[in-house]
């Protein structure tokens, strides 16, 4: 079902089945949007793809060993609760790769959910990068071979998520004035 804010863009339908049962559907009536730039958003769309995939490697590579600092709960709570905006900023990723023109919701996806996404994704895990670097100068002793791997982990999650935020402005989208909308499309 769409939401109050985009409404306006679909339209009800009603036929009647072969039982003679009235159907409803919504049909999307509103403009169809794309890249304001598709060349460098069709570069863009591969870099914050790889981008994507490291973040989720490193993510998941800094939280596999057992460390001190993943026993740290200043350092632990950021680091997964980062995955949420990890996971948002996925979801976008795979909808920029999946077609060209966007309904007005989708649009309003990749301009507003990605940027806020990659920008938690970058505070929190440099918040939790900066955590586990004061519990060691904290507690004055060298990190083992987990806390290591994980803050090469999470300082590399922070760099992904520094460069896809980077790149907000080659996907931004807007609104084509020439195409029509999709016929039957149901979200």
């Amino acid at each position: 079902m769409a939401k109050r804010n985009y409404t306006s863009d679909y339209e009800l339908e009603h036929s009647v089945d072969s039982r003679g049962n009235l159907k409803t559907s919504a049909r999307y009536t509103g403009g169809m949007y794309g890249f304001e730039d598709p060349v460098r958003a069709k570069s863009a769309r591969r870099r914050l793809l790889a981008a994507d995939l490291l973040a989720w490697v490193l993510a998941l590579a800094a939280m596999y060993p057992v460390s001190v600092s993943m026993r740290t709960l200043y350092v632990s709570l950021p680091f997964a609760f980062s995955l949420l905006p990890l996971a948002l900023m996925t979801e976008t990723v795979i909808l920029m790769q999946s077609r060209e023109g966007f309904t007005h919701r989708q649009a309003d996806r990749i301009n507003s959910r990605f940027p806020f996404s990659s920008l938690v994704l970058f505070l929190m895990s440099a918040f939790s990068s900066a955590g586990a670097v004061l519990r060691i100068v904290i507690s004055g002793t060298f990190p083992g071979n987990g806390d290591l791997v994980f803050m090469t982990g999470a300082l590399g999650t922070v760099v992904c998520a520094g460069y896809s935020f980077s790149l907000r402005e080659r996907i931004r989208c807007g609104k084509c004035p020439d195409q029509e909308p999709m016929q039957n499309k149901h979200e």
